[in-house]
């Protein structure tokens, strides 16, 4: 799968999400992407060289095959003026192509399902999202400005602990069948007397509502009434 997919999918996610993914944010879940993975399978997805640069992990790499995956089609790219500083622009990515959800499908369900919830999470917060890189990643512990970040020291996910399962005995398995027996006929014996009184229900309903509609035929019309009235206040 091209890595430009991957961008696909963030970008799509985002926008699904109503997420305004700007250029850092995106660079941050790109590098997300990549840690989940190594969480999960010991290794990261790309071959980005991940560097702790100014703001977390960065690397030009990042920004070309950004820059790829908008002249593919793959993502769109909307550039706008600085309301802070008229000499600097920022872009938002955007992915309209619904086809991109089959994108997650193909990959690890456990790193999908993470990247995820961190779009969802961090996505509207530049602040949180560079606190969650940067303090609760492994390869940024340690590290210094300009360093390679280690992926290698991620710890992977613990799979779960398998619940190993008694064998039933004869008299259990036969007491389970008895227990089932019973509940089976409590069920049928209540499901029979709640027809029942469903039925007698709704013949009063019935009964009710035809009473009704006679008495509104049958009643009497409203007296008329001719003169002036006349108000008084004190």
């Amino acid at each position: 799968m091209l890595y430009s997919d991957i961008i696909k999918y963030i970008a799509w996610y985002a926008t699904k999400s109503d997420i305004f993914l700007t250029t850092n944010r995106l660079v941050k879940f790109m590098y997300l992407f990549d840690y989940y993975h190594a969480k999960v399978t010991g290794e990261k997805y790309s071959d980005l060289p991940w560097a702790f640069v100014y703001y977390g992990p960065y690397c030009s790499e990042a920004m070309r095959r950004i820059d790829e995956a908008v002249r593919r089609g793959d993502i769109n790219k909307n550039t706008f003026d600085s309301k802070f500083d008229i000499d600097k622009e920022y872009s938002i990515f955007k992915c309209y192509d619904d086809d991109a959800a089959s994108i997650g499908e193909k990959l690890n369900i456990i790193v999908v399902s993470k990247i995820q919830w961190a779009i969802r999470r961090f996505g509207d917060d530049t602040a949180e999202l560079l606190d969650y890189v940067y303090f609760d990643t492994e390869p940024m512990h340690g590290a210094k400005k300009g360093n390679i970040l280690d992926f290698a020291r991620v710890t992977k996910f613990e799979a779960p602990k398998e619940i190993k399962k008694r064998p039933l005995t004869k008299d259990e398995i036969q007491k389970a069948k008895e227990l089932i027996s019973r509940m089976g006929k409590k069920y049928d014996e209540g499901k029979k007397l709640l027809a029942e009184e469903d039925a007698r229900l709704s013949r009063f309903k019935a009964d009710s509502y035809s009473k009704f509609i006679q008495f509104i035929n049958d009643a009497e019309s409203l007296p008329s009434f001719s003169g002036s009235a006349k108000i008084e206040t004190q």
